[in-house]
């Protein structure tokens, strides 16, 4: 399957956005993910692509804190994968909890800013 495809089947649009993001989590063994952060490389209403410093194991239930202009949005979400990306950092893949970022108003407000400007830009 091409990427153009893939993207395609997505359910949100994603938005690329560079935030800082704190998080914590347990894994599937039930071991604490110790407080660690990192940035986000694009957002949407269902998850986020978070550049890391650590290989995060898919499955994994993260507590998310993401810095989005003046506000700090709480977010749960689970790994969907962690890849290696560029230098000595990762790229994780986070589904928000099912509806949960359709249903928070900071993320939703701060979204809406992005197909604003996509709008008035075409």
């Amino acid at each position: 399957m091409k990427k153009k495809e893939i993207i395609k089947q997505r359910r949100y649009e994603r938005h690329v956005s560079h935030n800082m993001v704190a998080y914590t989590g347990v894994d599937l063994d039930k071991n604490e993910i110790a407080g660690r952060v990192g940035r986000t490389l694009d957002i949407s209403e269902g998850g986020i692509l978070l550049e890391t410093h650590t290989l995060l194991e898919p499955g994994s239930c993260i507590l998310l804190e993401i810095g989005l202009e003046e506000d700090i949005v709480k977010m749960t979400g689970t790994v969907v994968y962690s890849r290696k990306g560029r230098g000595r950092l990762f790229r994780t893949g986070i589904a928000f909890e099912a509806g949960f970022g359709e249903r928070n108003p900071i993320l939703v407000r701060y979204i809406d800013a992005f197909k604003k400007t996509k709008k008035k830009r075409t």
